[in-house]
């Protein structure tokens, strides 16, 4: 049974046990709706992530057992519109295209976030010819942007996987949206300097596909 299949059916289970629950004696509303928010949430968390096909199936059994959840009818109307767009296969090709565009090396040092994000742009758009922008949407404020820094050193590394460890870096939230990258910081919070101190140790393999790069006295050297 593959995820989509099992995510299905664990809410189907839970909308089940709501379903008996409304016919037993003594069982409260409020332990009935805990149930049906559940199945809600993570319809929303699966929209978010853009598994629109999951979430609609998500959304369905919600309103099967209460028709007048006016929040998953209005997600359901909002994932039903972008499955017939096809927002959903366009944020997999985004995904999947970075998965393909191989940075030969990537030296970072005390680099602030918002000039990360500029230089992955930059390097993809050069190494595709144009063919491919990245186009970032960061969500923290201005402070943030200049005060996030990321250590980084990889070489022959996807696009998407230095995404990644900028991510884990920074504990910063990247998701695939339809015309842009969102990074979201408060997703997470920001990690204390020991904690950064941890990660910036953690992100660089020691063997296999990516290695360490040449040290640089340019952050951004190519």
């Amino acid at each position: 049974m593959n995820i989509r299949k099992k995510s299905v059916a664990a809410a189907t289970a839970i909308i089940l046990v709501i379903t008996a629950a409304a016919v037993a004696p003594g069982e409260s509303q409020a332990q009935q709706g805990q149930s049906i928010d559940q199945v809600y949430k993570q319809g929303v968390a699966l929209h978010e992530a853009g598994r629109y096909t999951e979430a609609l199936a998500m959304f369905d059994l919600v309103i099967r057992s209460n028709p007048r959840h006016i929040h998953a009818r209005k997600f359901r109307a909002q994932t039903a519109l972008a499955i017939k767009t096809g927002a959903g296969a366009k944020k997999a090709d985004m995904e999947g295209a970075l998965k393909k565009v191989i940075l030969p090396s990537v030296a970072l040092e005390e680099a602030p976030i918002g000039d990360v994000l500029d230089y992955i742009t930059q390097r993809t758009e050069e190494i595709t010819a144009g063919k491919l922008t990245p186009n970032f949407v960061y969500k923290g404020n201005q402070e943030e942007r200049n005060s996030t820094m990321v250590t980084l050193s990889l070489r022959n590394v996807p696009v998407s996987e230095v995404i990644r460890y900028v991510g884990q870096l920074t504990r910063t939230k990247f998701i695939y949206d339809e015309h842009a990258i969102i990074a979201d910081p408060k997703a997470f919070g920001l990690p204390d300097k020991k904690t950064q101190t941890a990660l910036d140790e953690a992100a660089k393999p020691a063997d296999g596909t990516f290695g360490p790069a040449p040290a640089s006295a340019d952050p951004f050297a190519k």
